[in-house]
């Protein structure tokens, strides 16, 4: 996970793809000073389709991590 310096340098395309695999919360990608704030945004929309794509397979009862 990454640091929580807010000058680290951070894979934008992974936190892209995956944005939990990059920063541990939501906040960490607010802080994140190296990110412009079109990217942060784009991280968080990201971060929230994934989420709601979980919730929604969790309703449908299909087996998830």
């Amino acid at each position: 996970m990454a640091d929580t310096d807010k000058n680290v340098a951070i894979d934008v395309e992974q936190a892209l793809l995956d944005p939990g695999s990059v920063f541990d919360t939501p906040e960490a990608v607010v802080a994140a000073g190296s990110l412009s704030d079109q990217q942060k945004i784009e991280v968080l929309r990201r971060w929230e389709y994934d989420a709601s794509e979980s919730a929604v397979a969790t309703e449908e009862g299909m087996p998830g991590g």
